[in-house]
């Protein structure tokens, strides 16, 4: 059920970055609580600097390969315009107020010296340090890469807890913990002009103009990423974000996914079990899970297949206690600090909003991952804070479906903020429409 592996099977002024402005500034957005310990977030200073780097032969290719590497996708999208140079990042980030490290990868569009930037938000693709994108090769790297054979300059974390490339992390992936994605994300922004330094690359791109795009958890994570932007990196602002068949309530999700067998259920038993660690809760899984699955943590640190063992359930009591199940369904406190923890990520909560960039959200009909009705549901939540959305949703069509169908759409979407045209039909919870004909 791995989703990056399903998806490839199925600008204004000109100015270089400059964060001195701000580098002494510190946070102070609320931290995550849920029984942690209090915490401080470190100044930006030392954040994005670059701790290692790599400059991928293997995956800096020219225009003729990159074109033969399109043909074997049907993907809505414009031939490679440019060649193209892949570095594999290693950066300072923070992670509950204590230095952490990030991967990822930033990939430059050849024979330009000024081009937009893109930060790139992966899929799901596991949960350990192999499954994330600079540790899976042409599969990690092809989305990112046809983007910036475009003309665009492509910054792709990997996300806390999968240091692809260096191998080094003993935690899980912190699935969808809204602060911990949106922190390492933008400290991979803020990688970006210490790596063209460091290669001597002359390439001018708008720190005013960001643009987020990101899938599936992607989606929540681009979300993220732009309401974080103004409490955590005052220096960058987003020109538009992308989500696709994100989720925006997770504790809506956990409820559907706790009122019937779907693969939300495994969704949501992913969050539960990532975020136990991340909230260093450490709480017994015995008194959530089914006996024969407490081995799941275990698993998924060493496998990159998502909850196989999940295959012949067909109820989900088989995966989950009586009293969980019922906890989580009641919103009654007697799970805490489960509960908390499913709505300290909610994007609607904590973080106060203050500027987001003109959206465009996409969900799909049957969605059975990222159940739809709760981001239905936001929209207009977040329009009245001062989002402008726009809205499309996919009829007839799956998790996967809905992004592959409208990734054409996506692309003209971020054409269009480019070239400032005005917005339309915002705010409005669309009905379902085909997508991608």
């Amino acid at each position: 059920m791995s989703i990056l592996f399903t998806f490839f099977l199925a600008c204004t002024s000109e100015k270089t970055n400059d964060t001195s402005k701000s580098d002494t500034f510190v946070p102070t957005m609320p931290i995550s609580e849920c029984g942690l310990s209090e915490y401080e977030f470190l100044p930006i200073e030392e954040m994005g600097t670059l701790l290692s780097s790599d400059k991928r032969e293997d995956l800096s290719l020219d225009k003729d390969a990159l074109t033969a590497l399109l043909d074997n996708f049907e993907l809505p999208l414009p031939p490679p315009e440019n060649g193209i140079e892949t570095y594999y990042i290693e950066y300072q980030s923070q992670d509950k107020g204590q230095l952490s490290n990030g991967t990822g990868m930033i990939i430059l569009p050849e024979n330009t010296t000024e081009a937009p930037v893109l930060v790139w938000l992966h899929p799901t693709m596991g949960f350990n340090d192999e499954c994330s994108p600079t540790a899976t090769g042409v599969i990690g790297a092809a989305y990112p890469a046809i983007f910036a054979s475009l003309g665009f300059i492509v910054v792709a974390p990997d996300y806390i807890g999968m240091r692809g490339w260096t191998g080094e992390s003993e935690d899980l992936h912190a699935y969808a913990s809204a602060e911990a994605t949106a922190i390492f994300s933008i400290d991979s922004l803020r990688a970006l002009p210490n790596l063209l330094s460091a290669y001597n690359k002359d390439m001018v791109w708008n720190d005013q103009e960001i643009i987020l795009w990101g899938v599936s958890e992607g989606g929540f994570a681009a979300l993220a990423t732009d309401r974080y932007f103004p409490h955590y990196a005052p220096e960058f602002t987003t020109l538009t974000t992308v989500a696709s068949t994100p989720v925006t309530d997770v504790f809506a999700l956990a409820q559907h996914g706790m009122s019937e067998f779907s693969d939300t259920s495994a969704g949501v038993l992913g969050v539960a079990l990532t975020l136990n660690q991340w909230y260093e809760a450490n709480l017994d899984l015995e008194t959530i899970l089914q006996p024969e699955f407490i081995s799941l943590e275990q698993s998924m640190l060493e496998s990159c297949d998502d909850f196989d063992d999940l295959n012949n359930v067909t109820e989900i009591s088989q995966v989950f206690q009586q009293s969980f199940i019922d906890g989580i369904l009641s919103d009654d406190n007697s799970v805490t600090p489960w509960d908390c923890i499913f709505k300290d990520n909610n994007l609607t909560t904590k973080i106060p909003h203050i500027q987001t960039a003109p959206t465009l959200i996409v969900t799909a009909e049957f969605d059975d991952l990222a159940w739809a009705p709760p981001v239905h549901t936001d929209i207009p939540v977040l329009c009245e804070e001062g989002y402008e959305i726009v809205h499309r949703q996919c009829a007839q069509a799956g998790h996967v479906s809905g992004s592959l169908d409208s990734l054409g759409e996506q692309w003209a979407w971020i054409q269009a903020r480019l070239n400032n045209e005005p917005l339309s039909n915002t705010c409005i919870v669309a009905e379902p429409l085909s997508c991608g004909e």
